[in-house]
């Protein structure tokens, strides 16, 4: 990847989960792809974004460390995996901690959040309806709802910095 292609981590939004969800990843991109249509940048960010001769470590730290949004795609399979929990959830928890980070919890699977330290979290859907558990419309419409948080989301962040040009949005 050219360094010019880069999306900027600090107007991206860093997608954690475990490979085993990438379905849900995928279903995820497409309402917040006319999100951003709408900022004129590409938001979502995971390691799908690394290309061959990238380190991906360094990759992975660069967006996990700076971007101002991380949607987090709780799952078992997230819960179980040693470098979501060691790495990605440790340092993310610890920049929310510090107000650096906004995390969005969404419920992909049934999971204990207070073994993995999100149980102060709201989380999208509720925990007691994952994704997993939605079919056709109201999957959908979980969709579509994350895509709105995000929006608002962004939205608080721009009142907060200038990372995006709060006037294109507004124009929209």
């Amino acid at each position: 990847m050219c360094h010019s292609e880069r999306i900027p981590a600090e107007r991206s939004i860093f997608v954690s989960y475990a490979h085993e969800d990438r379905k849900v990843l995928e279903g995820l991109r497409k309402p917040l792809s006319l999100i951003e249509r709408k900022f004129g940048v590409q938001l979502v960010w995971d390691d799908y974004n690394i290309h061959v001769g990238d380190e991906w470590e360094r990759e992975i730290w660069i967006y996990l460390t700076h971007t101002p949004l991380a949607i987090l795609l709780v799952s078992q399979d997230f819960a179980a995996s040693d470098y979501i929990q060691t790495i990605e959830l440790r340092t993310l928890l610890k920049r929310h901690s510090r107000g650096e980070v906004t995390l969005l919890p969404v419920m992909v699977g049934s999971v204990d959040l207070d073994l993995i330290g999100l149980s102060g979290f709201q989380t999208i859907p509720p925990p007691e309806c994952p994704l997993k558990s939605l079919v056709g419309f109201k999957r959908e419409k979980c969709y579509a709802d994350l895509a709105k948080q995000v929006q608002e989301i962004l939205m608080q962040l721009l009142a907060a910095s200038s990372t995006i040009d709060a006037t294109r949005l507004e124009a929209h």
